[in-house]
Order: structure tokens, then sequence, then C-alpha cells
């Protein structure tokens, strides 16, 4: 038996007529273009694609390690993730600092450059210079000097992904650049 066609008073439900909650798990499962389709579509795909809890999975998804413990109520989840990426996009760094400082005339053989700190190797000597010690007018050199043998190679074994650069001498040449993704 064939059925009888529906009658025309019924309306026809369409996805719109799905409740938010069920939009955005749904949301939660496409890539960043995709949602960027989505919440350019229609008004009501945008509240979805702007949703907090979708923004709060693509940031843990991106950046495991740095998700805030809470995000900020003013800003929200997509503000975070947009300022996070861009700031990565454009490389930002604080603004520079000038300033000499003086150490034995031997050449050095490892340069380690991190966040606050200079790392360097002479010989059996390994420098550090912290940086935050000299902006507050203290003593910043430290030398380790338990060991007699010559430092032929610095490494970095980074936990917390940070900016870093570790440097051959002589002649220069970088040997690990790591940059938080």
């Amino acid at each position: 038996m064939v059925e009888p066609p529906p009658s025309t008073d019924q309306r026809s439900i369409t996805i719109t007529d799905l409740n938010m909650d069920a939009l955005v798990h749904c949301a939660s499962y496409l890539n960043l273009q995709d949602l960027s389709n989505m919440a350019m579509s229609c008004t009501y795909f945008n509240r979805v694609a702007y949703s907090d809890s979708i923004w709060q999975s693509l940031f843990r998804e991106r950046w495991p390690q740095r998700v805030p413990s809470s995000f900020s109520q003013i800003s929200g989840a997509r503000k975070a993730y947009l300022a996070r990426n861009t700031a990565l996009q454009q490389f930002k760094f604080v603004d520079p600092l000038l300033a000499d400082y003086y150490t034995h005339s031997k050449p050095y053989d490892q340069l380690f450059l991190d966040k606050n700190d200079i790392i360097f190797s002479q010989g059996p000597l390994i420098h550090m210079i912290r940086i935050g010690e000299f902006l507050n007018g203290k003593d910043p050199l430290v030398t380790l000097s338990d060991h007699r043998a010559r430092i032929t190679c610095m490494r970095d074994v980074v936990s917390d992904v940070s900016e870093a650069i570790v440097a051959r001498f002589p002649p220069f040449r970088i040997k690990y650049l790591v940059v938080e993704v």
C-alpha cells in the first residue's frame, strides 16, 4: 500500500528548528573554516558558532598546555582564541632591551637565549645572565662550575613550550628554534 502524501497544513521541519544546545553540540565537530562559514550563513547560526563551549574546545585542541583555568566572562572563549592565534601569527614580542654586559674575554662555545635568561658556555663553565636581576640592579651573572669537562652541547628540554633559541658558535648556526604553537 502506498501511504498518502503528507497534508499541506503540516509545517516542514528545518535545521533551524533544532534548539541551540543541539546545534552547538553538532557544531563542535566542525573545523575552523566550516565554523566560520556557518557563522556567516544566518544570524541564528552565527549565535551558535560564537558559543563559548565551541571556542573552548577549539582552544583546548590547539593549545592543550595553555588552557586558562576559566575564560573571562567579559571577553569570552572566542575572543581569547582569536587573540592567542593572532599573537602567534604576528610573532609578537616585548620591546627589546639594549644593554652591554662584559664577561671574560674568552670566546663562548654555546649560546642559549631563553625568555628572560642568556645562558652560554666558556670551556667547562656555564654562565647565566638573568635579565630580571639585571633590571632590578642586582648582579645578574650566575656561574656553574662543578665539573672540568668542556661543554660541547647545550639543549633545552622544554616542558612549558616557550620562545627559545639555541645557537652554536663559531660559526653562527641556529641549532634549535622552539616557538609556541
